[in-house]
């Protein structure tokens, strides 16, 4: 079971690699044109309304949780008949949520101006871009069940499938309509479309996957509800994440404005490439972690863990330096000096607490595979009132410096909550020097390709696709001492080359 448990999670993390390497190759494009055409502040504007969709997505007080919970019950206890009630009735309540964010942005549109100081001629750009919003919040929660049922099969191909279109189509119509349309209103409506072609293509291709699937007008209470307790943990856990995650945008907005807002969230955004491919390979993990659970297999439960949170950190705090090394002139090249005088220096704020949240995003994955919400729940909502209480303080004395600092205050908490899950869940009593030997390693990688950036790479970084290279390059060089140094365990040496061989 394990060589295929194991290669079956390496191929659902791939796919989602892919996705990200592939939206960030599309991203680079479109950002610095979107800030040409629609300008720095209108774009803040732009990034508001998507963070405030980002916020709805969470009105299902989780029962999205209790939803995917059961269904992988249900699957193991080969229970059909449940699983179509329980599917239907997400199917309706989750649409009865996308209605609900529709009629509340459609509200907000009217307080643009009071709330978000939206003035002049903008200000009716603005309400229509809240209005597409809606309707795009309500297709989001339409497709999010097909989404949550694709994870549950652990076929993260149709996932990887259906965001990869999602992603082209829209950042194709966003190139097109800076071009033609230069407005708030067509950028959204490009996530409007985008939005219908991914909900299309999960519907299918779930059918497809699962032929026994009956999608009909039905709800039952009692399958969707019967593990609530379980969800609202898991509701106020995601609601304390996204918080961590997106309520400095709000403070900066209110407190340094637009403009600063967009230098903040390019920083951030690039920052986060780092969480990414980690943090969306765990979301993998849930699956699998409950899974093991159900079928009561402790101790590959916690070799997964392990095996894991070994390679979200070897990726991230890898693909973090080199970004910390060649971030500056890259941004200088991509989106202009002056964003990159204000947004360069926050990458060392973000980078190292992007780390701390892939660690977090692996951890999760395993404590909610256990069913154990609650203490997710607890942590997050500390973290959350950690970061709000230094945003308060800290913004006002050091402007976007102190909202990056305040981010990662906030998540060093995370250290402290590895050493509790493998003491008090796994029985580990080795954790310090595991972590330790691994991050030693890391140490030494990361020196080695420092001294060689500053005497041998930096001087090649003249221009935006020199630094692109670079950075490949650069991460290229970071595995490969890894590797060659003899710091990758043979597991999971063994696994990849297995899985290449698949490939060729």
């Amino acid at each position: 079971m394990e060589e295929s448990l194991s290669q079956k999670t390496l191929k659902n993390s791939l796919w989602q690699v892919f996705n990200i390497f592939w939206v960030t190759v599309l991203n680079f494009f479109v950002t610095p044109l979107l800030l040409h055409k629609i300008g720095i502040e209108n774009y803040g504007v732009y990034i508001l309304i998507l963070t405030i969709i980002s916020f709805l997505s969470l009105l299902d007080l989780g029962v999205g949780a209790a939803f995917a919970n059961s269904f992988i019950e249900y699957i193991v206890g080969k229970e059909v008949e449940k699983r179509n009630r329980l599917l239907n009735s997400f199917v309706l309540i989750r649409t009865g949520i996308g209605l609900i964010g529709l009629v509340l942005l459609v509200g907000l549109s009217f307080l643009a101006d009071s709330i978000f100081g939206i003035r002049g001629e903008f200000l009716r750009q603005t309400q229509y871009g809240f209005w597409i919003g809606g309707l795009y919040f309500v297709v989001l929660m339409a497709s999010s069940p097909f989404m949550s049922t694709a994870i549950s099969i652990q076929r993260f191909d149709i996932l990887g499938k259906a965001a990869f279109i999602q992603n082209t189509i829209l950042n194709f119509l966003l190139i097109a309509f800076a071009f033609l349309r230069p407005s708030l209103t067509w950028l959204l409506s490009s996530h409007l479309i985008a939005g219908l072609a991914n909900f299309m293509i999960c519907f299918l291709m779930v059918k497809k996957a699962m032929p026994e699937i009956r999608v009909k007008f039905e709800f039952s209470s009692q399958e969707l509800f019967r593990k609530m307790k379980f969800g609202l943990f898991n509701f106020v856990s995601g609601l304390a994440n996204n918080f961590l995650m997106q309520v400095d945008r709000f403070f900066i907005s209110q407190m340094l404005g637009n403009s600063f807002l967009a230098f903040y969230t390019i920083s951030n955004s690039l920052a986060q490439k780092v969480y990414s491919v980690s943090g969306s390979s765990a979301a993998t993990l849930y699956p699998v972690a409950t899974d093991l659970f159900y079928q009561k297999e402790r101790q590959k439960f916690g070799q997964s863990f392990r095996r894991a949170l070994r390679i979200a950190i070897t990726f991230s705090v890898l693909s973090g330096v080199v970004l910390m090394i060649f971030g500056e002139r890259l941004m200088r090249f991509w989106v202009g000096q002056e964003i990159a005088d204000k947004g360069a220096p926050l990458l060392y704020f973000f980078v190292p607490t992007y780390i701390l949240f892939s660690i977090y995003e692996v951890l999760s994955g395993f404590y909610f595979g256990l069913g154990k919400s609650k203490t997710l729940a607890v942590f997050s909502c500390f973290m959350a009132l950690v970061n709000i209480v230094f945003l308060v303080f800290l913004i006002p004395l050091y402007g976007l410096l102190g909202a990056a600092l305040a981010f990662l205050l906030a998540l060093l908490p995370v250290i402290f909550l590895i050493f509790i899950f493998e003491k008090k869940e796994l029985d580990f009593t080795d954790s310090l020097r595991f972590y330790a030997g691994i991050f030693l390693k890391l140490l030494l990688v990361s020196a080695i390709l420092v001294v060689m950036a500053k005497y041998f790479l930096l001087v090649l970084a003249v221009g935006l696709w020199q630094c692109l290279l670079l950075i490949l390059f650069g991460f290229a060089i970071a595995i490969s001492l890894f590797w060659l140094l003899g710091f990758v365990e043979e597991e999971d040496s063994e696994l990849i080359k297995s899985f290449l061989k698949k490939i060729k």
